[in-house]
């Protein structure tokens, strides 16, 4: 049994990913593999997603959960079996790095549509790269992860970036909304509180000072207001004007979604802030 299938006996799996993920930036380097294990984070991020919000039942989570192991397996298997000699190296690294957390330069916080795969693909990227230079990435992957919200909030605030990776999915998504407005209340919506920490990563053509984007999401929250019993969704319905006109005043175009002039464009506003 290889390192990352002892892992995955343990249940650990989002930490077996991730020794696959560092494994395949070090020592394979192939942007097809790795695209490959990305969607299989995807499946999972989704599938633990669909079964926080009691969009499937456990059943069908629990069919999902063993074909994702099950690709998860056959991937490791194939990866390893191409390199054996560098697995325990990487293991080992992998290890070490998790348990020293006081190298960390700085604490970033990434916000993104997880039921998007582009917003995905880009949000992965951006977090392998910027844990492997040595930052403190963190993410809601799964919406249990706010029902602490003074937690929430308290890392938010300890927080040297919030990276907002935005399409207009982003403001259809209702995790991703729920995380926004709950950092704009935080601020009291003012433009003061949190402007230098905020940078949005633009992946499509959005003008977030367009009316008509407004009207959309707009019209999006009043039918989930009005039709779900979702609290998050009425409280997101009653904030949206402010939620947006903030999003708007502290908004700055980024054509480029390629990962070096995000890792760039971040670092510099680290520096700025």
């Amino acid at each position: 049994m290889n390192d990352v299938q002892q892992l995955i006996s343990e249940g650990s799996i989002e930490e077996a990913m991730d020794v696959l993920t560092k494994f395949v930036l070090n020592s394979v380097d192939d942007n097809e593999r790795l695209n490959e294990l990305i969607m299989i984070k995807f499946r999972w991020n989704r599938n633990e997603s669909f079964y926080e919000r009691a969009a499937i039942d456990r059943e069908s989570y629990d069919i999902g959960v063993n074909r994702i192991v099950r690709d998860l397996l056959i991937f490791s298997q194939e990866i390893f079996s191409s390199f054996p000699q560098k697995q325990s190296d990487t293991f080992a690294e992998i290890k070490n790095s998790s348990v020293n957390n006081s190298t960390y330069q700085s604490r970033i916080f990434l916000s993104y549509n997880r039921a998007s795969d582009k917003s995905e693909v880009i949000a992965d990227k951006i977090y392998q790269d910027l844990k492997l230079n040595g930052y403190n990435v963190w993410r809601g992957e799964r919406a249990s992860d706010r029902k602490n919200i003074s937690t929430f909030l308290s890392n938010i605030d300890k927080s040297d970036l919030l990276v907002l990776i935005l399409n207009e999915d982003y403001f259809y998504s209702e995790e991703a909304m729920s995380e926004f407005s709950e950092i704009a209340q935080y601020a009291d919506f003012e433009r003061s509180r949190f402007t230098g920490r905020i940078l949005p990563i633009v992946l499509d053509e959005i003008n977030l000072r367009d009316p008509e984007l407004l009207d959309r999401s707009k019209r999006h929250w009043k039918d989930a207001y009005y039709t779900t019993n979702s609290r998050e969704s009425r409280r997101i319905y009653r904030n949206l004007d402010q939620i947006l006109h903030w999003i708007a005043n502290i908004y700055e175009r980024i054509p480029k979604t390629d990962l070096q002039p995000i890792k760039e464009r971040i670092e510099e506003q680290l520096r700025a802030a």
